[in-house]
């Protein structure tokens, strides 16, 4: 199940939903990625979207 949840998600979204199960904020991850807030929230979007 972990290979396929890997599979589907590109390797910014892993890193993105990592950070936020280790209980990283949006803005926090945002930060450590040195990206936008929006495009984290983006990414969390598409994950969600992906593992339904």
């Amino acid at each position: 199940m972990e290979g396929l949840i890997a599979q589907a998600l590109s390797p910014y979204e892993r890193e993105v939903v990592l950070c936020y199960l280790q209980g990283m904020s949006c803005r926090e991850i945002a930060e450590a990625c040195g990206t936008h807030l929006k495009s984290i929230a983006n990414a969390l979007r598409r994950v969600k979207c992906k593992l339904r």
